[in-house]
Parts: C-alpha cells; sequence; structure tokens
C-alpha cells in the first residue's frame, strides 16, 4: 500500500536560496555589498513591544485605518 499524497514529504529546492546568494556575490564582485545596505542590515531594531502590534491589529479589526 502507497502513501496518501498529503503524508510525502514536499520536495523542495533546499539549495535555490544559497545559489541565488551566490549569484548576487558573484554580480558586486570583490566590493561586496554596498555601504547602504550593509548599515541597515546592521541597524538596531529598537525594543520588543508586542502590545503595539496587538492594538494595531485591533484598531483595523475595528475599522479604524490610517
Amino acid at each position: 500500500m502507497t502513501k496518501h499524497v498529503i503524508d510525502t514529504p514536499k520536495k523542495r529546492a533546499e539549495g535555490a536560496r544559497a545559489r541565488h546568494f551566490a549569484e548576487i556575490v558573484r554580480q558586486t564582485g570583490a566590493a561586496g555589498p554596498h555601504a547602504t545596505t550593509l548599515a541597515l542590515q546592521r541597524r538596531a531594531k529598537g525594543a520588543y513591544r508586542p502590545g503595539l502590534r496587538a492594538a494595531a491589529f485591533a484598531r483595523i479589526e475595528r475599522g479604524l485605518e490610517a
């Protein structure tokens, strides 16, 4: 008896993300990423405040959009 379609694992292209990343690195050359993008990647995210997110969802649910 064979497995059901849902019981089989997904076939993913595991190397696709790494391949795309390597292609970008090859295109940018030895200089690497631009200084602006590096600054954005290294920027602090700030304090984690889940209450603000919940308040925003509640506001949208009530129909009050920005």
